[in-house]
This record gives C-alpha cells, structure tokens and sequence, in this order.
C-alpha cells in the first residue's frame, strides 16, 4: 500500500509526534489516484424509518461516480430478506461485485476505476431479520469484520436522525399516509415499533472504532467518527453534510444588458450598457434585502424626480414604529407600504418602463 506512493508523500503516511494519526491515503493526484481508487469500501445506510436512507443512497452514488470516477452499486438489503441464506447470498454478490474485472473502466478519467458498494433498505421495518440490516450494534461489528475477512473491504456507516415532532415531518408523514392510503398514524406507530429494536451508534467508547457518520436532522448537526483518515472518507462526509430534504429556492440571473444587445450582435465582450450598468446596484439591492435579508413581496420600480419628491414627503409622515422597515411599492408608485425586515437604501431616478 505505502510503497505504491511516490517518495516525497511518502513521509506523510508515517506516524510522527507531530502527527501520531496521519492520514491512511494522500488525494488522488495524477501519480496517486489508481491508488486512492482501488480501495474497496462498503457503506451501510442506517437508521429508523422514513429517514431518507434510500434517497442519500442514490445521491451519494451520482456523486462518487461523476466526481471520483468511481463504479458504484447499490444493494437493497430488502431483496435478500426472505432468500434462503439471503445474508450468505448478499455477501456473495458483493464479492463478485467487487472482485469482477472491468477492462472498460481502467481508461474511466485515466485512472483505474474503483469500486464502491452502498446498502440501504427501502422497508425497513421488513430488514429486521437480515444481518445486514445495521440495526444493532452487535450486527454493525459483525457487518465490518465480515466485510474485513471475506472481502478486505472497509465498512462506514452513515445513520441519519431526525426528529419526528417537528411541524414539517408531522406535515409529511399526514402526506405520505393519504398518498398510500393508510389509516392515520399508522406510519407513526411502525416507527415506534422499529425504535424498540434499533439501536443507534454509541458514543460511549464501544464503537469507536468504526468508520461512522450521524446526520442529526440532515445537515442541522454532523457527528463523523474516523472518517477524516482518508481521503474518500472526507469527501463523503463533506458531501452528506451539504444533502438535505428542505425546500430551497435558486435564483438565476443573466448579465445586465449589453452593448452588443443593443446592437443586436451576438458574442464578444463587449461593456455594459447604462441599463446594464443600472441593473447592477439593484440586483445587489435585491440579493441584500430579498436573498440574505429574507424579505418577501419585493419589487423594483422605477420613480421620475417628481415621484421621489412625493414618496420622500409620504415617508415623512409615517409614524415611527420603534422597528427597523422599509418601503415596498407594488403597482402604483402612489402605494407604498412598510414591511417588515425591509428598508429604503436609496431612491433614485430610474429609467422607465423596463424595471417595473
């Protein structure tokens, strides 16, 4: 392992007073990435139900085999429950997943590509039997050192938290119960019962030294245990830590206009016009007040020097509310109103009907 790197990282990997713990593998560098690649590593999506194992299974594949060139499978721990030897079975499969020969993927990125396997179960009430279901901290230590001894592969367990009495996950679970048709609280109630069996990673010494992640509600609080050591290691724990459920908005924005808009001319380089260059302070007034400030209702208008004369005497004769606010127009510029988390930066001349 160490004598394939290069000799000057080669001193990286060695324990030092400095460093008693280095890392395992250096980043996969052009001389080091057929290396970094050929570590076989399983990982094992854990937790109570209706977490989102599934769903962080799926993305974390997508990422690891665009950005890392790796060839990724996933296994449903819920096909093999109910086979005879299924548990037997399902270490078979990864052996031949692991140990299957791909001269196809050894040009993937000029690197030779690796191999990564993730488990998940899709009903995980129904993996209960299988021993691969990770439910138990007795079951985690058995599903590494078989892992260790039948595969050489490393095991990460990656278990995701959430707290059920939050508004939004009542507001799902009602959802997903009217979706499938079932009884209400009938989803609540498997979770319980799941939670009688499950036990979750401890912290109290007994498993330190597992590679593991706890996602306490997604990205609200990460907890990583030897994961740092190696080089995919923090890469996934820097992935999972960014992938959450919660609704996000994107904003997109093109440039403002052009002189070649103007002209009608496509490409080039060319500057901005004066709308372009107008557009600018109110795209950054807009990101302060509506991106970073949280304002809702926003929207630009355009005032002549009239206008601003009348609005600025309006706003004088706004009772003072002991509150930070601001103005928000919409419509008729004769209608402003105050808002909360929102204020006035400036008013000045616009240039008509394009930014209303």
């Amino acid at each position: 392992s160490r004598e394939a790197t290069v000799k000057s990282v080669r001193h990286l990997l060695k324990p030092t007073a400095s460093n008693p713990t280095p890392t395992m593998l250096p980043p996969p560098i052009a001389g080091l990435s057929g290396h970094h690649l050929r570590q076989r590593i399983v990982t094992a999506m854990i937790g109570l139900p209706l977490r989102g194992k599934a769903h962080m299974a799926r993305r974390l594949k997508r990422y690891l085999e665009f950005f890392h060139g790796f060839q990724v499978r996933l296994f449903d721990v819920n096909e093999y429950v109910g086979m005879p030897d299924g548990d037997e079975q399902l270490l078979k499969d990864l052996r031949e997943f692991f140990e299957c020969e791909d001269p196809s993927g050894l040009q993937q990125k000029h690197v030779a590509s690796g191999r990564f396997a993730i488990m998940y179960v899709t009903d995980t009430y129904s993996s209960l039997p299988s021993m691969w279901s990770g439910h138990s901290k007795w079951r985690r230590r058995w599903m590494a050192r078989v892992l260790e001894e039948h595969l050489q592969a490393h095991a990460i367990f990656v278990e995701i938290q959430v707290d059920d009495s939050t508004t939004h996950r009542q507001e799902y679970m009602d959802r997903l119960e009217r979706f499938r048709g079932l009884p209400p609280g009938s989803l609540a109630q498997n979770v319980e019962d799941y939670s009688q069996h499950y036990v979750t990673i401890q912290n109290d010494g007994t498993e330190d030294d597992l590679a593991y992640m706890k996602l306490i509600n997604y990205n609200h609080r990460v907890v990583t245990n030897n994961m740092m050591r190696s080089f995919i290691g923090s890469r996934i724990a820097q992935f999972l830590t960014s992938v959450h459920p919660y609704k996000r908005t994107v904003y997109l924005s093109r440039h403002g206009e052009s002189e070649y808009n103007v002209e009608k001319k496509i490409g080039g380089d060319s500057s901005l016009s004066p709308l372009g260059r107008e557009y600018a302070p109110r795209l950054a007034e807009f990101s302060e007040l509506v991106i970073c400030g949280g304002a809702e209702r926003f929207a630009c208008v355009t005032l002549g020097a009239k206008q601003v004369a009348a609005l600025q005497d309006q706003l004088s004769r706004v009772p003072p509310t002991g509150q930070t606010g601001g103005i928000f127009a919409k419509g008729r510029w004769e209608d402003p109103q105050i808002r909360e988390g929102m204020r006035l930066v400036k008013m000045q001349r616009g240039y008509g009907e394009p930014f209303e």
